[in-house]
């Protein structure tokens, strides 16, 4: 009995070891079992924390909830890092999980903006402007201006405009408009290389340098100016300056004498009477005073010596654009006249039957020309006669000869057709050509051909909406519809990629055959697809990785047990690995979880209780034991299955089942042990007496 026990707890010592791949020599069947494992191997099985730094806070706390794990989190002041990503956790990754224990979690808090009204700077120079959206946190984008440009640069437009709330930090862009002038520099008391030096950093040009005589600046230095300082003047134009010469040899000094509102040579005559010159004479555009000095330099009442210059301007008339005057009643042209400036001339009569009575068909200016202020404009109006000669539109098409009797005045009545005659074309009129009827009179005309189809003769609408546009068009002409337009966007699609998006008429509606059928086309886009990725066979905390990683949504569908040993894995996923799905799409996974292993003492116990329950006896093992009948012979069958290194699959495989069978024959013990494997099934035999 004794050796009966030994023998059956050897047996039991080799199924286990076949089962959990204990054995060291994956290249033949274990026939020893190995010693019993020790502390190292226990201690290999305690949970262990896993590491999930530079993770989201989300999949690092669900893979911390599958370990048990309460989850604190605490927020980081990191802003390098990513808002939402675990940066540290406490305590560190691969030490041992204690029940109810609790982990902290360092995350990166997401940054708070805070807002702040955009202020209206619109209108405001440029750099005024900036350095106002910079005292409130903005930051400023406009263009690059030169430093001539940013004193005359303005704000026109803005974005955002006020009073909208943005983050600090926004940037707001600002669009400027430059004005074409510039500012007139101050050159009195300088050089003349210094003078061009200055007018050309502000765009403008050193005009005419007129020698003076002047006992306050010495030679060389300008004395005047023209414009003065401060004045505005297109940009290229030039300054007129006067440079001393020095005291003069006669130190008489007269007092310039007020130019302003004299002719041309009653000024030249005044100035003469005081011993001045008139040296140059400008233009201006005025509204009145025209021809009269409206500007002089040097100023009256300044001091100048004998024979010095002074320079005047003279007003001009200014030009006014003339209005369009066609189409206006006589009242209406002479007020638009009056308003640009200009004046109503010569009315004359025009006779035109195609446009109404009263109206203004000619001028004598066309529109937007100009010219000096109250210009005469002639216009031409027309007045239409009391009685129209009805003009002769036989062996005409039909069109053409309505079209020639409406702009003659009058109009076409209902046609009369013929068939014998030319299809379409007119072959009789009533009045006949050059009789005197009222403007508007009908006129019948008597067509030949056949009558076109009747309102009554109408035709469906059929449904193309969805449909490629070549089919469309080919349903629609098939249904006696062939005035078709199709609007569409201009790309680089080709032409059979066109959908019809819409219609017009409705599908259903019943319209003549000739009336415009409109539709609308879109091209066909390609939509973009990705590969799902594989997960079967993972654990659940792998699976939610690798699916984050690919930005595919996990969500676990079910839950199963299975007769196994280790983690819960993913048993199936929908969609299928490598499938081409749209971006997005959620990955669908069920779990197998583990069933609980029975202790081992559990395991030995059932053997033991099975061979004595079989009557195992002490026996000597033959040479070459020849089994009897499987169906004779007593056995016992007992399935262990765990995600296990196997022995069949060699290094790297994966044990799904193990099925162990114990048979009782003649003394002899026949252990037969099947190997389960992904894609293929091992088994071995071990014989025992």
């Amino acid at each position: 009995m004794k050796t009966c026990l030994y023998r059956a707890i050897a047996l039991v010592w080799t199924c286990v070891a076949i089962a959990q791949g204990w054995a060291q020599d994956t290249t033949h069947v274990v026939k020893h079992p190995p010693a019993f494992a020790g502390p190292a191997a226990m201690l290999a099985q305690v949970p262990r924390r896993p590491s999930v730094v530079d993770s989201t806070y989300a999949v690092a706390a669900a893979i911390l909830a599958r370990l048990k794990i309460t989850v604190v989190s605490r927020d980081s002041a990191d802003t390098t890092a990513r808002p939402g990503t675990v940066l540290r956790q406490s305590p560190p990754a691969r030490t041992v999980v204690r029940p109810g224990a609790v982990d902290t979690l360092y995350v990166v808090r997401p940054k708070t903006a805070r807002f702040v009204p955009v202020p209206d700077v619109r209108g405001q120079p440029y750099a005024q402007a900036a350095d106002r959206i910079r005292s409130v946190g903005l930051v400023p984008v406009g263009p690059a201006l030169s430093l001539a440009d940013s004193g005359r640069a303005r704000v026109v437009v803005q974005s955002p405009t006020a009073p909208n709330r943005v983050p600090v930090g926004y940037r707001v862009t600002l669009r400027v408009s430059v004005d074409p002038r510039a500012i007139v520099p101050q050159l009195v008391g300088s050089d003349i290389a210094h003078a061009r030096f200055t007018l050309r950093d502000t765009g403008l040009e050193l005009g005419p340098a007129t020698p003076v005589f002047d006992d306050h600046y010495p030679p060389g230095v300008i004395t005047h100016q023209d414009p003065e300082a401060g004045a505005l003047a297109q940009r290229g134009s030039a300054v007129r300056v006067w440079v001393s010469r020095g005291p003069p040899p006669d130190t008489t000094i007269v007092v310039v004498p007020r130019l302003i509102g004299l002719g041309l040579d009653s000024a030249a005559a005044t100035l003469a009477s005081v011993r001045l010159k008139l040296d140059h004479a400008d233009t201006v555009a005025v509204q009145k005073d025209a021809g009269l000095v409206v500007h002089q330099l040097p100023h009256p009442g300044d001091t100048l010596h004998i024979d010095d210059a002074v320079v005047v301007t003279i007003g001009a008339p200014r030009s006014a654009s003339v209005p369009p005057l066609i189409g206006r009643s006589r009242d209406s042209a002479a007020a638009a006249l009056t308003r640009a400036g200009l004046a109503l001339g010569a009315v004359r009569v025009a006779v035109d039957t195609a446009k109404p009575d009263g109206v203004v068909v000619a001028q004598s200016l066309p529109p937007g020309e100009r010219t000096a202020l109250g210009t005469a404009i002639d216009i031409d109006v027309n007045e239409r006669p009391t009685r129209v000669a009805v003009p002769e539109v036989r062996r005409r098409r039909y069109t053409d000869a309505v079209a020639t009797l409406i702009d003659s005045g009058l109009s076409a009545d209902s046609p009369t057709y013929k068939p014998e005659g030319a299809a379409g074309v007119v072959l009789d009129q009533r009045p006949i050509a050059g009789t005197l009827v009222a403007p508007g009179s009908p006129v019948a005309l008597e067509v030949g051909g056949h009558a076109p189809p009747s309102p009554d003769s109408t035709v469906v609408v059929p449904a193309v909406v969805d449909s490629p546009v070549v089919a469309a068009l080919r349903r629609l002409d098939r249904a006696g519809l062939r005035n078709v337009v199709v609007d569409s966007e201009k790309t680089s699609v080709p032409a059979g990629a066109w959908l019809t998006d819409a219609q017009a008429p409705a599908p259903g509606e019943q319209v003549l055959p000739g009336i415009l059928v409109r539709l609308k086309a879109r091209p066909v886009r390609t939509v973009v697809k990705v590969r799902v990725p594989r997960v079967l066979g993972m654990t659940e905390d792998g699976a939610l990785i690798e699916a984050e990683g690919e930005r595919f949504p996990l969500r676990v569908v079910g839950r199963a047990r299975s007769l196994r040993l280790g983690d819960a894995v993913v048993a199936t996923q929908q969609p299928a690995p490598f499938a081409e799905v749209a971006p997005g799409t959620t990955l669908e996974v069920t779990i197998s979880d583990p069933v609980p292993a029975l202790p081992v003492a559990a395991v030995a116990g059932i053997v033991v209780a099975a061979l004595l329950f079989l009557g195992l006896r002490t026996r000597p093992v033959p040479d070459h034991p020849e089994p009897t009948p499987a169906a004779a012979a007593p056995s016992f069958r007992t399935t262990l299955g765990g995600d296990l290194p196997s022995v069949a699959a060699g290094a790297g495989g994966r044990l799904l089942q193990a099925e162990v069978t114990v048979r009782l024959d003649r003394g002899v013990a026949y252990i037969d042990v099947t190997q389960a494997q992904a894609g293929f099934v091992q088994s071995d035999r071990i014989i025992t007496g």
